[in-house]
């Protein structure tokens, strides 16, 4: 199918330089990604460091902050373990919300890039719909055929336009992990959706640090879960009608996150500077090919062995009807 786009009442089809000048004009979402990453590290890595920072109080475009006052008098440990608590509950919020924007924002430019339409700024844009965009995601990445992913992949982040059977050992090597990076974090953001909108429309995720144990009560039992986590309401659709209400606990993974973004903020910026240079509105071609030995999907996995990453305790039914 042959599209062709002309503005209202003009005789000539629209130029999309114009629209792909002003996309690719500045540098892309790694930037926001890494600012991001490094506020992260710097609260979370470097919390005591934070605090002495903050602590006399910053300011910023007239607004004036300072780290909270002790709740006893001016007990100074206890107002290190108020602030302490707080930036606790940032943190995991962050880990958890920041992952997923990475993953959902490399999925969208994946997908609005792979077939190198006119303007990519457009097509991002017009898979919006959140049920929509699930389906496109799980056709052409999570289903995909390993060749196909491995030639979208080795063609957005390393400017490769060969077949894979084409590519060098290295190549091939360094295409087949990035598929596998692609699959891993495509399912994981299907997989966590329900947590992630917990974080992201109205921040109704609770943030604590659960541990789940199976056992005999009074004998050794066996730790299935335990760490950052966030709790949040779910329900699903009964077959015999009502909503079933569940309280689930998801269990973050801190070096899951944390290795997952750090991953995808080097793709995406492998990704934007190529995809400037094929529309002609840049000249540094960044390739992104990590090889296997170095860092792989199975290394993220390994950063918790045996860990449970989600668990959904049944709540009620709540049913409608007339009476």
């Amino acid at each position: 199918m042959s599209l062709e786009f002309r503005p209202q009442g003009a005789s000539e089809p629209f130029d999309f330089r114009y629209l792909n000048g002003q996309y690719y004009q500045e540098e892309g979402p790694d930037d926001y990604i890494l600012g991001r990453l490094y506020a992260l590290v710097a609260v979370g890595g470097s919390t005591d460091g934070f605090m002495d920072l903050i602590a006399p109080g910053a300011e910023f475009h007239g607004v004036h902050v300072r780290l909270q006052d002790a709740v006893v008098g001016d007990d100074e440990a206890a107002a290190r373990e108020q602030n302490q608590r707080f930036l606790d509950h940032y943190v995991r919020i962050e880990m958890h919300s920041l992952k997923h924007l990475a993953i959902e924002t490399l999925l969208r430019l994946f997908l609005g890039h792979r077939d190198l339409p006119p303007c990519p700024w457009q097509e991002i844009t017009r898979v919006f719909s959140p049920g929509q965009f699930k389906k496109a995601v799980k056709s052409a990445i999570v289903d995909a055929g390993q060749e196909q992913l491995e030639r979208d992949v080795g063609h957005l982040c390393f400017a490769s336009d060969l077949m894979p059977d084409e590519y060098s050992d290295d190549e091939r090597e360094a295409a087949r992990n990035l598929a596998g990076f692609m699959r891993r974090f495509a399912t994981a953001w299907l997989s966590e959706a329900k947590s992630y909108n917990s974080t992201k429309h109205g921040l109704t995720a609770i943030p604590g640090s659960a541990v789940l144990e199976f056992g005999p009560v009074g004998e050794e039992r066996v730790k299935l879960g335990e760490g950052d986590s966030l709790a949040h309401l779910t329900f699903e659709n009964g077959s015999g009608g009502g909503l079933h209400w569940s309280l689930t606990t998801r269990w973050i993974g801190p070096s899951d996150a944390m290795g997952t973004i750090v991953i995808i903020q080097l793709m995406l910026k492998s990704l934007w500077s190529i995809a400037r240079c094929r529309y002609g509105f840049g000249d540094n071609l960044v390739k992104f090919a990590l090889p296997p030995d170095v860092y792989s999907p199975e290394t993220l996995d390994s950063n918790q062995p045996g860990a449970a990453a989600e668990l959904s305790i049944p709540l009620f039914v709540e049913t409608t009807g007339k009476s």
